[in-house]
């Protein structure tokens, strides 16, 4: 697999190198909603069997992150390479029957590491990638600043995108990339669902993402 996407990279690099070449580093930012149905059941569980919750754990929605990377365009056609990194945090509060004060912590971060391909004019370009993400669950240790990793799972993603150029100058450019990232393999949260809820059945979660980028660029487009 590994191997067939180089060569997939390899050859649109080739492909594209045929015009006048512009290449830009590239940084933005994002936020995306992510499809994490199962995840939330662990969490609804939680919230249901747990008394004296002062703070219920909310739903996993919303993460957000940064994104760089470079891009190598010619003509109509591009060629990126991009990193992407997300995250949020969810936390409960409550109060025991002995009248202490207790907080379940957890953070969730995603990033990722993909090449891509995109095409069109100038302002306007449709793009797709293949890359690596890693899902990572970590929950707070007691009262203390540190965190253990609950579970941490990579898999093949795809990112399918619109490119719109907002506006820009000799010297930068921004465009702003509404998108889905698709998962082709499912994450393990087992472990979260053992942390919270006491039981361990095999739970997966794809997490899906339909989200936006900021994007600029240290040049025109």
């Amino acid at each position: 697999m590994i191997k067939n996407v180089l060569f997939s990279f390899i050859l649109t690099f080739i492909i594209a190198g045929v015009g006048i070449a512009q290449a830009n580093f590239v940084v933005g930012f994002n936020g995306g909603y992510t499809l994490a149905g199962n995840n939330n059941k662990i969490f609804q569980t939680y919230n249901s069997n747990t008394a004296n919750l002062t703070e219920e754990l909310k739903d996993l929605k919303f993460l957000y992150g940064l994104e760089l990377g470079f891009s190598y365009r010619t003509g109509l056609s591009a060629v990126t390479v991009m990193y992407q990194n997300s995250r949020r945090r969810r936390t409960a509060k409550g109060i025991t029957p002995d009248d202490v004060l207790f907080t379940n912590t957890l953070n969730y971060v995603m990033s990722s590491y993909a090449v891509g391909f995109e095409a069109g004019p100038k302002n306007l370009n449709v793009g797709v990638t293949i890359g690596s993400r890693t899902v990572k669950v970590k929950s707070k240790i007691g009262s203390s600043s540190d965190f253990k990793t609950l579970d941490k799972e990579r898999n093949w993603v795809s990112k399918f995108y619109i490119n719109i150029g907002a506006r820009g100058n000799d010297n930068n450019s921004l465009a702003l990339r509404p998108y889905f990232e698709y998962a082709w393999g499912g994450t393990d949260i087992s472990n979260v669902n053992n942390a919270l809820n006491g039981n361990n059945p095999s739970i997966m979660d794809r997490f899906h993402v339909i989200g936006l980028s900021m994007i600029f660029y240290n040049g025109p487009q």
